[in-house]
C-alpha cells in the first residue's frame, strides 16, 4: 500500500471518531401525550414487570425521571410511561452501557456505552433529554475505571468519583474542569468509605481516612472546585450523603425519605441548602408545625454534632418541601404512640383512604394541600 492510500485511510478513521453521528431515538408521540411519571412503588413495579418482557433482557437499572422511568439493558435504554405502562423512546446503542445518571430533577440522562469503533479504551458519553429522548451532546471520551461513580450535577456538568479523586467536566467532556484529590484531606493513609452527592451548586463528599478515627466533610462550589464548607469530626464514622429531589418515589430503593424515617435516623440528619452549600437552619414542617418536634425529632441545626446522614437538597420548590411534609406524616400516623391518626387529616388529602405517596396526586392545586396537611398536623398536635 502506498503512504497516499494510507493516509487518507488514516484520516478517514480520525474523522469518524472524532465527529460524532447523529443519535437519534425511537420515539413516540402518543405514548408520550398518554402517559405520566411513576409516582408509587407501585407504578415503578409495573413499569419493570413490563419492561423484563419487552425482549430487550434482563434490567440491568431504573431511574426515575420527571417524564417517566429510565430502564437500562445490556445495550438499550428504553423510557416508559405509566398508566398505562408504554414505551415513550428507546435508544439501542452500538456497545454495552456502563453507566447512566440523571440530573437533579430528572430532565436529563448521562449514558456512557462502549465504543467499539476508534482507539481502545474509550466510550461514548450522551446526554438524552428524558421527555423525548433527543440527544444533546454526544461525545468520544477515556473510559471510566470500573470501580468508578458517576453523577450529573446538573443538565450537563459530569462529576466523576475513583481512587478517591473526584473531577468534574462539561462539554466535551475531553478534559476535566477541576479535580481534587480526597487524599489530600488525610494526615497519613488514603481516603476510606468515600460518599459523593451533587448538584447544580455544591459537590459534597464524605470519608474517613486509613489510620484515623474521624469523619470528614467537604462541600466544594460545582462551578469551580473551591472548597467553602469543611468539617472534621473526631472518633465518627463518615455520614451516608443522600440527594432529595421531587422525582424520588416513597418506599424505593435508594430513596432518602424512606431510609431516614423508617431508620428513626431523621433526627441524627444535617440538611445542606444546595443553593448556597449552607446548613438549613429551618427544615419544614418542623418550622411550620412547632409540637412537631415534640413528636417526631427533628433534623440538626448545626455542625456541632457528628451526622449519621446529610441531605442535600434544594428548599425552595413545593416538590421538596411537599415530600418532607408527607414522610413526617406518614410517620405520626405510623406511630401507634403520636396523638395523629389518618382520620385526623383532610379527606382530600387521602387516596382510597389512605394518605397519598406523591405530590403528583395532588393534581393542579399543591399550594392547596400543602395548607390543609399543615393544618391538619397543627390541630392534630394541639
Amino acid at each position: 500500500m502506498s503512504r497516499l492510500p494510507a493516509l487518507a485511510l488514516g484520516l478517514s478513521i480520525v474523522l469518524l471518531v472524532g465527529c460524532a453521528l447523529p443519535v437519534e431515538p425511537r420515539f413516540s408521540e402518543s405514548a408520550s401525550s398518554g402517559t405520566r411519571p411513576a409516582w408509587t412503588r407501585e407504578d415503578l413495579d409495573a413499569v419493570v414487570t413490563y419492561a423484563e418482557e419487552d425482549g430487550h433482557g434482563p434490567v440491568q437499572d431504573t431511574s426515575i425521571s420527571r417524564h417517566g422511568v429510565v430502564v437500562v439493558f445490556a445495550e438499550t435504554v428504553i423510557s416508559y410511561g405509566v398508566d398505562p405502562v408504554r414505551r415513550v423512546w428507546r435508544h439501542d446503542l452500538p456497545g454495552e452501557v456502563v453507566a447512566t445518571a440523571l440530573s437533579p430533577g430528572g430532565d436529563v440522562l448521562l449514558v456512557r456505552h462502549r465504543d467499539d469503533i476508534g482507539p481502545f479504551g474509550r466510550e461514548r458519553l450522551l446526554l438524552v433529554d428524558t421527555e423525548r429522548g433527543r440527544v444533546s451532546v454526544s461525545e468520544t471520551v477515556d473510559a471510566l475505571e470500573e470501580t468508578a461513580q458517576v453523577r450529573l450535577a446538573d443538565e450537563s456538568t459530569q462529576v466523576t468519583l475513583a481512587d478517591g479523586v473526584v473531577e468534574v467536566s462539561t462539554p466535551p467532556f475531553k478534559e476535566p474542569d477541576w479535580i481534587v484529590d480526597l487524599d489530600e484531606a488525610c494526615e497519613e493513609g488514603g481516603a476510606r468509605e468515600i460518599a459523593l452527592v451533587s448538584n447544580a451548586s455544591t459537590v459534597l463528599s464524605a470519608h474517613g481516612c486509613e489510620g484515623e478515627d474521624a469523619a470528614h466533610v467537604r462541600a466544594l462550589r460545582t462551578e469551580s472546585g473551591t472548597v467553602f464548607w469543611e468539617q472534621r469530626w473526631e472518633g465518627a464514622e463518615p455520614p451516608r450523603l443522600h440527594s432529595l429531589s421531587s422525582e424520588q418515589v416513597t418506599g424505593v430503593d435508594g430513596d432518602p425519605l424512606t431510609l431516614l424515617f423508617g431508620e428513626g435516623t431523621i433526627g441524627d440528619s444535617l440538611f445542606i441548602d444546595a443553593r448556597t452549600g449552607s446548613i438549613a437552619a429551618e427544615v419544614a414542617p418542623w418550622s411550620q408545625v412547632p409540637e412537631l418536634s415534640s413528636h417526631l425529632e427533628a433534623p440538626l441545626q448545626d455542625s456541632e454534632a457528628a451526622p449519621k446522614e446529610i441531605v442535600l437538597f434544594d428548599p425552595l420548590p413545593r416538590e421538596g418541601r411537599g415530600r418532607l411534609y408527607l414522610a413526617a406524616a406518614r410517620a405520626l400516623i405510623d406511630d401507634e404512640e403520636s396523638p395523629v391518626a389518618l382520620e385526623d387529616l383532610d379527606e382530600s388529602l387521602l387516596i382510597d383512604g389512605e394518605l397519598m405517596e406523591h405530590l403528583g396526586q395532588w393534581g393542579a392545586s399543591p399550594d392547596l394541600m400543602f395548607g390543609r396537611l399543615e393544618n391538619s398536623l397543627n390541630e392534630a398536635l394541639g
